[in-house]
């Protein structure tokens, strides 16, 4: 989703991709870009012990991006 994201950015402003990244990155509190990684973990927690009680809920990965 993110080098969709990049490659739209870059389309439509002529950035390079270093700048459309960057430029993504600023929209985000932590100002930064989320690693799949990152995902990854948060799925596995899910599969794993001590999330029993979790179900039915969206678990946003977007270091408090509204």
């Amino acid at each position: 989703m993110t080098d969709r994201s990049v490659a739209t950015v870059i389309e439509k402003t002529g950035m390079s991709e270093s700048e459309a990244r960057a430029t993504l990155a600023k929209g985000n509190p932590q100002g930064r870009l989320f690693e799949p990684s990152e995902v990854t973990a948060s799925a596995l927690w899910l599969c794993g012990e001590g999330s029993e009680g979790i179900n039915g809920q969206a678990i946003a990965i977007s270091g408090g991006e509204i």
